[in-house]
């Protein structure tokens, strides 16, 4: 703010050692409506095989969760 600048983007990473985050039940859970959300706005997209990206809410505020190990996979 200091410097006039602005960001249209702010990454957080949780890296789930531990493997408490499931996407497939994040995905499910989402397809049947089971999350608090204020914005009824979201997107899955992906599979099992290349793993599943799932976003919430509408455009300036989108929370996106995805595997960014299947990602790098992905990239070889």
């Amino acid at each position: 703010k200091r410097f006039k600048g602005t960001f249209s983007r702010l990454d957080i990473a949780i890296n789930d050692n531990w493997g408490l985050l499931d996407m497939d039940e994040i995905v499910e859970a989402t397809q049947k409506n089971r999350f608090w959300s204020k914005s009824r706005s979201f997107a899955i997209h992906g599979n099992n095989q290349d793993g599943w990206t799932a976003n919430f809410g509408k455009s300036p505020f989108v929370i996106r969760i995805y595997d960014k190990q299947k990602e790098q996979e992905q990239k070889g």
